[in-house]
């Protein structure tokens, strides 16, 4: 619960706290000898750490977790496409642009092919979108937002809100203005202002950003 905890605290963007929670976890865990816990709490403290720019710390995480996942986990688990995709978010924020890429085409390739691929494509989607972005591709991050916004349209339904379609939104918007295609970006960021805020609240950062960048009219859905 804990750990549950760290993880929507992170969501919102609320990382000391997120990382307090996530931490206990970690030694409750260890205390009490439950091994996925800890493992879990370990991934999300990386995702924390990450986030708050502590990369040495969320390389030190990363560099207990491979091991045990590797010696706990069968062949095939989603576990090891997200080896891929951490390892591609540390590249990506060391400027290590080829590895970036490779990480995370690594890890979406895994996530297709896994038996838990719903949920798990989508998450990987997202976070490559992020990193081309980072590292200069948008042709690549808009692709993947536009993947993912089409996944996460026909899982969620229509008409409702979700703060990973919001994302998605943004993410295109970003990459459409990165391409000098102006009014599509302001469609794109308008559409993540209308996700973002009354799943992740007005003053999350992204939320912020989605304003910022795109106005602060939101549209019907």
């Amino acid at each position: 619960m804990l750990n549950n905890l760290a993880r929507v605290l992170l969501e919102l963007h609320r990382l000391p706290e997120a990382a307090g929670y996530a931490e206990r976890a970690y030694a409750d865990a260890r205390q009490a000898g439950d091994e996925i816990v800890v493992n879990q709490a370990l991934s999300v403290r990386f995702n924390i750490y990450l986030e708050q720019r502590q990369r040495e710390r969320a390389a030190a995480v990363l560099a207990e977790l491979e091991p045990r996942w590797k010696r706990m986990m069968p062949a095939g688990h989603i576990a090891f496409a997200l080896t891929h995709l951490y390892e591609a978010l540390l590249a990506a924020g060391r400027g290590e642009r080829q590895t970036a890429v490779a990480e995370a085409d690594q890890a979406v390739s895994m996530a297709e092919a896994s038996s838990q691929a719903g949920y798990y494509v989508r998450l990987f989607l997202l976070r490559r979108a992020e990193i081309g972005l980072d590292v200069g591709r948008p042709d690549l991050a808009r692709a993947d937002a536009e993947r993912l916004i089409a996944l996460e349209r026909k899982a969620i339904g229509p008409g409702a809100l979700a703060s990973t379609l919001g994302r998605g939104y943004l993410l295109q918007g970003r990459a459409l203005l990165a391409q000098g295609k102006v009014a599509e970006a302001q469609g794109a960021l308008a559409l993540a202002l209308a996700h973002l805020q009354p799943t992740l609240g007005k003053d999350h950062p992204l939320t912020r950003l989605a304003r910022q960048l795109g106005g602060s009219a939101i549209p019907r859905l």
